[in-house]
């Protein structure tokens, strides 16, 4: 398995990870577990991103 499909694999387990956390903050009228499970998805992304382009970049 190449390292492009670990991180497709990777990215679509937190997909449905913060699905099924957000579900279930809406179904529960938590807004504060929807706010925090989107941030985190959002800020483990942007982390992936980054760590993605400075390893192209160094090759």
């Amino acid at each position: 398995m190449g390292f492009t499909s670990i991180l497709a694999l990777i990215v679509i387990a937190l997909i449905v990870v913060m699905i099924k956390l957000i579900v279930d903050g809406i179904k529960a009228k938590n807004w504060k577990k929807v706010i925090i499970s989107t941030v985190v998805f959002c800020a483990v992304f942007v982390m992936m991103y980054f760590a993605l382009i400075r390893f192209i970049t160094a090759m």
